[in-house]
């Protein structure tokens, strides 16, 4: 009521006649140019309010348009992504594959190092057996893989690994023959490459009798040579003094030259030892040998038994007395009984020693035989001369 008083106000200068009756008029008119104005204004707010809408309408048509090629991007991107799923599966496990893969192939292949030891021209380290016995596991495991179904990969990996461990034995066989021709020092060495050598060489058992034959024969060559040496020569700087020089004394003559070939043989055993430790050519009883071991040590002594009869023959053509013969007979059954002990009876030595032993016997029995009739052509005359 204030506002519209204060507004009256405005235009309504005079309270007069005129302007009384005109009063209702100028309202009318004021209130025209007020609605007038009203739409003036209106009018441009709508043509703002057009203007949004059309703005609008155009947003939605985009929003719509993008919907649909959203909904087209999803309905074709489906396969992509279900692809892309399938992909990344398959990737998954092609991983798990090649672990697997990589896993089979480093326990069932020979890396390049180890194929390089094999092919060595010489043995010079451990690497070149380490690299033989893979070799054999991988080719004894892959007779599992023929009980599958990988059979194919199997007989692959199997003819692989022959061809490998062919060639490795050859030259194997070939170092192991020159190294046990340097055995021919006086001590022998049983070095740990030849050790080795030996142990790996059972897979073949033919290629190890032609090695065991050879040190059988260069060890031969060795005994013979050091026992002639300690009949004539003696030790180094004569000490000790030789054999022979005591042939004047017949029981010292021959059992010096026993307890010799008794030493020799145990170096023998301690060096034929040495070298078989890792195979199983030797038994774990003691003082029991495979027949092999057997053969070595009796090639190893064969010709140290020629020379030790010849003596004993010798001493025996003295014709020594009964005492002495007896003795000489105690010594050659003691060391024969341990040479049929530790070699058996059909050692070359255990024979020798029983022929010297049954020669002593003989030749003793003789010169009994010979006192006797002695003793009783005695007898019979006292005999005679008393009648």
């Amino acid at each position: 009521m204030v506002l519209a008083l204060n507004h009256l106000s405005t235009f309504y200068d005079e309270n007069t006649l005129a302007n009384r009756l005109n009063l209702r008029g100028q309202l009318e008119g004021q209130c025209f140019e007020v609605h007038k104005q009203f739409l003036t204004e209106y009018s441009k707010l709508q043509e703002k309010l057009d203007l949004v809408e059309k703005d609008v309408d155009k947003m939605r048509e985009s929003c719509d348009e993008m919907q649909m090629r959203l909904n087209d991007t999803l309905s074709s991107s489906g396969a992509l992504i279900k692809r892309a799923d399938n992909i990344f599966q398959s990737s998954k496990n092609n991983t798990v594959q090649k672990e697997v893969v990589t896993a089979f192939l480093q326990h069932f292949q020979l890396t390049e190092k180890q194929i390089e030891a094999l092919k060595v021209t010489s043995i010079t380290s451990s690497e070149f057996f380490d690299a033989l016995r893979e070799a054999h596991r991988i080719h004894l495991e892959c007779q599992l893989l023929l009980q599958t179904s990988h059979q194919h990969a199997g007989l692959e990996i199997m003819e692989s690994m022959q061809e490998y461990m062919e060639s490795a034995y050859k030259l194997l066989y070939r170092w192991m023959k020159n190294e046990c021709r340097i055995l021919d020092t006086d001590s022998g060495d049983a070095g740990p490459l030849l050790v080795q050598g030996f142990g790996a060489l059972q897979e073949r058992p033919v290629l190890l009798s032609y090695c065991l034959q050879q040190v059988g024969d260069t060890r031969n060559k060795v005994v013979k040579r050091a026992f002639i040496k300690a009949l004539t020569q003696g030790g180094p700087n004569g000490h000790p003094r030789p054999i022979e020089i005591h042939a004047h004394d017949h029981y010292r003559y021959v059992s010096d030259m026993a307890a010799w070939i008794h030493q020799a043989l145990a170096s023998e055993t301690e060096l034929i030892s040495a070298l078989l430790a890792k195979t199983q050519l030797l038994s774990k009883e003691k003082k029991k040998y495979s027949p092999q071991t057997l053969q070595i040590l009796n090639t190893s002594l064969c010709d140290v038994c020629v020379p030790f009869k010849a003596r004993v023959v010798q001493v025996l053509s003295l014709k020594p007395d009964v005492r002495l013969l007896s003795q000489i007979s105690d010594i050659l059954d003691f060391y024969h009984s341990h040479f049929v002990e530790q070699l058996g009876e059909t050692a070359a030595l255990s024979k020798t020693f029983e022929e010297c032993r049954s020669d002593t016997q003989k030749v003793l029995l003789a010169l009994e035989k010979k006192a006797n009739e002695k003793l009783e052509g005695k007898t019979q005359r006292k005999e005679s001369e008393q009648t």
